[in-house]
């Protein structure tokens, strides 16, 4: 708070200078979110991610593999779109979490089976609630609505609350 940064220029930069001088300033931005949210608990939020990935998940190790995978695919995406850093922070955390509610469900027994039940595929569908229920009080809100959405599609075909377009959140 009350940080101010100015520049001048005594002729207008060029073109490529001034995607430079674009690409300079949201790094800027970013380090200095950065150095926000990290003095308000990213650590914090990453032991808890981590902690909610333990210890079932480490009987499957790709399916911590996926989460981990997942979680630097999106944080790239968002990045790529522009958000702000805490956006793209909560992203983050979403996409490493994002499958935490199979955790509560038969896993084991399901894990990899390609001929499932009608029961057993709508008892899987359920981990997206299960998930959001999970994270919502350790990392918030907005995390929890992306783990509440991640299996959502554009056509509406998704689940749990098959919403389509617009209605889904970006994150």
């Amino acid at each position: 708070e009350g940080l101010v940064l100015t520049f001048a220029f005594e002729h207008q930069p060029d073109p490529a200078a001034q995607r430079a001088l674009k690409i300079f300033l949201r790094q800027i931005e970013e380090s200095i979110e950065s150095a926000i949210s990290g003095m308000s608990g990213r650590s914090e939020h990453d032991a808890i991610a981590e902690f909610l990935l333990e210890p079932d998940f480490h009987k499957f190790p790709e399916l911590v593999e996926h989460c981990r995978e997942v979680a630097v695919l999106a944080q790239r995406i968002a990045k790529l779109l522009e958000l702000p850093a805490v956006q793209v922070e909560n992203v983050r955390l979403a996409a490493l979490v994002h499958d935490v509610g199979l955790r509560l469900l038969d896993y084991e027994r399901l894990y990899k089976r390609l001929n499932l039940t009608e029961e057993e595929t709508r008892g899987l569908a359920e981990h997206p609630v299960v998930g959001a229920a999970l994270v919502d009080p350790l990392l918030g809100t907005d995390v929890a609505q992306a783990v509440l959405r991640h299996h959502e599609r554009v056509d509406g075909k998704g689940y749990p609350s098959r919403l389509s377009g617009q209605q889904i959140p970006l994150s």
